[in-house]
């Protein structure tokens, strides 16, 4: 990311990093002059109230101050908060905290002079008002001033202002420096001047551009967006983006049970607490609270404790400036992911730790374990995820409903935390891991939800999230009434009833003639040339013939890509949605079983003689025919009958593959919007190129090829002896390996055929990835351990580390994706000539890598396979950010939603594709001349939903 974030923006983040740095020094008074608030305490019992301090009054008297702060914050949630809503965020943020904070370290002060605990918590009440102002309306008004590309950074830089209070009250907060009865004054004395000062440079800023457009103060508003996105911008693009936010929804305040009730919004709030609960059913409330209770029962001393907590903090500090930057380089689901696997694994360290100490005791290995949960935890803020529940608020809701939500998140924040932290003492006196045992299962749960549904909102204005949200929501549960079909790519404009006649155009028999051949003539073909490869393989070991054996092999090549590819394409157009990514993988098995029949019946001891090779070839003959009269009862794809309008025949075939309980009805209705997603009934790759939704399709295809192809997995199979020597190992044990590996991998294939389907892709993809990765990473430290140390147990134990990773790719199902996406992300009219590309650039790519090889190994061994490990981070990344996740859905809307996820990167007012503004609109000149709409009537829709969108607006056509 380019830093070249606005001055204003980065001054007004000053001002408030400022601000939470004076309201982080006056919350910390307490748990760092706990010593010396104790000494006030005693003081107060005794001249205020004639009562003889004891333990159990002065716990009492700092339950309270603990306690007060809550009761400020729930008064603050419910009546403060909302001002933000009807007067501004301004007035909220700059001049409510000023006052709150104000008169709240008077308190602070006046107690510290005249040693009185009522003014203490009453300061801390007071504290407590401004801690939903601070934590959600602050982070709102940034977000909501700050550019769409900034967002992330503009959320995540107040972080510092903790940071930099810890620092401040650890260093200077002990009773050797100002902790002590006679000097604490002085923090709450600065705090005031601060925040006279804080104050003066926060009034000068605008309030915040959005806020003022729903006002319909635009004036104002483009004087706002000036100031904070500079001169540079376009204003009426910014502006036309805010109104369109704020008019996602027809009311200025919704309730929460209107948003819970909207699918699209209840989406976004699925999302938004499932990040909130990974974070908080987590060690991390507690480690604060109870920080020294953990420290000590790991062995060490209270002092060494305040010590470890100081150097952390030190340490720790300068990568808080690592996740203003990740929040919007990445984008929000990687910091997400990486942020989880730290959580994760914290979990795991500190439930370990735990065992170890109730079964053993504390030891130099708690400490150490127990050291290395602080770091875990330390660096998880690094990343920047601890901004992601308020960002979340401003990114994936309308503006009406934001407050609301909120508030909402609070109450639930506080309800889950409360009796966690309230019930640790008693779990951990009785059964010390048996607190941190469950969060393992809850961040299993919510981080593969996150996983599966959390956007990506990176740099996107609300409007278009919100949109791209909806469609996809709409997606999952789309109706053939409700949906806007044909998408008719090279942007044919349609009216709405030329749109609902191509629903039914299958009634016409004439429509898009297509003249490619049958699928089930293809798979004819191919078993015909496994015939005639066996008959010159039978022949080539009679005749003792390298000439027929050659010409096997090219009829073998002939039908190499109707198996890969065609055969795929038809298994997938022919299986019902939710069984796809099953029935792509079940094939696998094939190539496995050939295996194990080859490395057990191929050696010289049984059929690999020469007068007995034969064997194999008339197998294969024997096979095929009979396959051939198996399969010619089957049925051709539904999907290929539909595109040339033999619709009975489609039927049949429907009623056949997905069974009579099936609506075939819908079925058909599905294929045959899939099949108008296009005008032409066959494209070529010139024109999936240009067109931008398919290019995109392009990108994730291209990728997963890549990803798999640029790795040594080829290398492997083809010079797999020469490798396994190398590492140290006969001939013999090469093939006994093999052997093994293929027959212990050969359960785990069961695996793909589930998970691709059960999952979903983007897992698949993940955990596919994942095990590469580590094998590429793997095999080039092999191979550097061979080059200069030379071959020994170690090597062995490496290489066959490898093979045993390379040998899980496939439990994963991921080496079909490729066709799997062929037959998902394009329309019928496309999936020919992608997959004729896509096979041509396999081996374009794949065949030079092989025969550099012996050259390459020869000289330098690890170079051949280090530039597949940073091809791979690259291709991973690229699938992490824009491969779409597919699973049970109809192909026609993949396409759908993928188009609209395209088409909103670059939207703009003029391009949309139906009025943006409803009841509503209102004609806002000059910025919004070309906005001269007409507000339609709302009307009922059979999915219920409150947002304008243009999903909506087609469905309301409808009825």
């Amino acid at each position: 990311m380019k830093f070249s974030v606005p001055p204003n923006v980065l001054y007004m983040l000053f001002c408030f990093v400022l601000m939470d740095l004076i309201n982080t020094i006056t919350m910390l008074i307490f748990p760092t002059l706990a010593a010396t608030i104790n000494e006030m305490n005693n003081h107060t019992l005794k001249s205020h109230y004639g009562i003889e301090p004891t333990d159990a009054n002065i716990a009492i008297l700092n339950s309270m101050i603990t306690t007060s702060a809550t009761v400020g914050m729930v008064f603050s949630l419910f009546f403060i908060m909302p001002i933000a809503e009807t007067k501004g965020r301004k007035l909220a943020v700059t001049y409510f905290r000023f006052i709150i904070t104000l008169v709240c370290s008077f308190c602070q002060l006046l107690s510290a002079l005249t040693q009185a605990t009522e003014l203490f918590i009453l300061g801390q009440i007071l504290n407590g008002l401004q801690i939903p102002l601070r934590a959600f309306v602050t982070l709102m008004y940034i977000t909501e001033c700050a550019p769409d590309k900034y967002r992330g950074f503009a959320s995540s830089a107040v972080i510092f202002s903790d940071v930099i209070g810890q620092l401040i009250m650890f260093s200077v907060g002990s009773p050797s420096a100002l902790g002590k009865q006679s000097t604490w004054f002085i923090f709450p004395l600065v705090v005031i001047i601060s925040s006279v000062v804080n104050f003066g440079m926060a009034a000068r800023l605008p309030e915040s551009p959005k806020w003022l457009v729903r006002q319909n103060r635009l004036e104002e508003a483009t004087k706002a967006i000036e100031f904070y996105q500079g001169d540079s911008c376009n204003l009426n693009d910014v502006l036309t983006s805010y109104i369109k936010e704020k008019n996602l929804t027809q009311e200025d305040k919704i309730s929460f049970r209107q948003v819970w009730e909207n699918d699209t919004m209840r989406e976004a709030l699925k999302v938004l607490c499932s990040v909130s609960l990974f974070l908080i059913l987590d060690s991390g409330a507690v480690q604060g609270t109870y920080t020294v209770l953990l420290h000590t029962t790991a062995g060490y001393t209270v002092q060494e404790t305040m010590n470890i907590k100081l150097i952390l903090t030190i340490l720790f500090f300068p990568t808080r400036f690592i996740g203003t930057y990740l929040l919007d380089a990445l984008g929000r689901r990687p910091v997400m992911a990486i942020a989880g696997v730290i959580v994760y694994s914290k979990t795991w360290l500190m439930l370990i730790t735990q065992i170890i100490i109730y079964f053993v005791g504390p030891s130099l290995l708690t400490k150490i374990l127990y050291l290395g949960v602080e770091a875990l935890s330390n660096s998880t803020f690094a990343t920047g995820v601890a901004s992601l529940g308020i960002l979340f608020i401003s990114e994936l809701f309308p503006p009406s409903a934001r407050t609301t939500v909120a508030q909402a998140l609070i109450m639930v924040t506080m309800i889950i935390d409360l009796p966690l932290i309230a019930s640790f003492p008693i779990v951990y006196a009785i059964f010390g891991p048996g607190y941190f045992f469950i969060h393992i299962f809850t961040q299993v749960f919510f981080g593969t939800y996150l996983y599966r549904h959390m956007p990506e909102t990176k740099g996107r204005a609300v409007y278009d999230i919100i949109e791209a949200m909806d469609q996809d929501v709409a997606s999952r549960t789309a109706t053939f009434i409700e949906e806007k079909t044909p998408l008719i790519r090279k942007r044919v404009s349609l009216s709405f009833p030329s749109k609902f006649s191509s629903y039914i155009i299958f009634f016409s028999p004439q429509h898009l003639p297509s003249n490619e051949t049958a699928y089930s003539t293809l798979l004819g073909h191919g078993v015909f040339l496994l015939i005639l490869a066996a008959i010159c393989l039978i022949c080539s070991s009679f005749f003792i013939s390298s000439e027929l054996f050659l010409l096997a092999e090219i009829f073998i090549g002939i039908e190499h890509p109707l198996r890969t590819y065609t055969t795929i394409m038809f298994v997938t157009e022919c299986a019902p949605d939710k069984n796809r990514g099953f029935a792509s993988t079940a094939l696998i098995f094939a190539q496995v079983i050939g295996r194990m029949l080859l490395y057990s019946l191929g050696s010289p001891g049984i059929f690999g003689t020469t007068g007995l090779w034969f064997v194999f070839p008339v197998f294969v003959a024997l096979c095929s025919a009979l396959m051939l009269i198996l399969t010619s009862k089957l049925p051709d794809s539904p999907k290929w009958l539909v595109c040339q309008n033999r619709i009975e025949e489609a039927k049949t075939s429907i009623n056949y593959y997905h069974g009579p309980k099936t609506d075939i009805e819908q079925v058909l209705i599905s294929l045959v919007k899939e099949k108008n997603l296009t005008t032409e009934s066959k494209l070529s790759f010139k024109q999936v190129l240009g067109d931008e939704t398919m290019k995109e399709a392009l990108g994730v295809i291209f990728a997963i090829t890549f990803f798999f192809l640029l790795d040594g997995t080829s290398s492997q199979s083809v010079y797999t002896v020469v490798l396994h020597k190398n590492a140290g190992f006969t001939v013999q044990e090469t093939m006994n390996i093999s052997l093994i590996l293929v027959i212990v991998f050969f359960p785990t294939k069961f695996i793909g055929t589930y998970i691709i389907d059960a999952l979903g892709r983007r897992p698949v993809m993940l955990l596919g990835g994942f095990i590469c990765f580590s094998k590429s990473v793997l095999m080039i430290a092999t191979q550097l351990v061979i080059y200069f140390a030379g071959e020994s147990l170690l090597t062995k134990i490496m290489y066959v580390a490898v093979e045993s990773l390379t040998g899980a790719i496939p439990a994963t199902g991921v080496n079909t994706l490729h066709v799997l996406f062929i037959s998902e992300l394009f329309p019928p009219s496309a999936r020919t000539s992608v997959a004729q590309v896509l096979l041509m650039t396999a081996i374009a790519i794949d065949s030079p890598l092989l025969s550099l090889f012996p050259f390459v190994y020869s000289i330098f061994p690890p170079g051949f396979f280090a530039p597949f490990a940073m091809s791979q981070f690259f291709f991973g990344i690229y699938l992490y950010r824009h491969m779409p996740e597919t699973s049970g859905r109809a192909v026609y809307d993949i396409i759908d939603s993928m188009e609209q996820v395209v088409f909103s990167r670059s939207q703009t007012l003029a391009g949309e594709k139906a009025p943006l503004l409803r009841d509503r609109v209102k004609y806002f000149s000059p910025y919004l001349s070309i906005m001269n709409l007409q507000a339609s009537t709302l009307l009922a829709t059979k999915r219920n939903s409150i947002l304008n969108t243009s999903r909506a607006r087609v469905k309301n056509g409808v009825s």
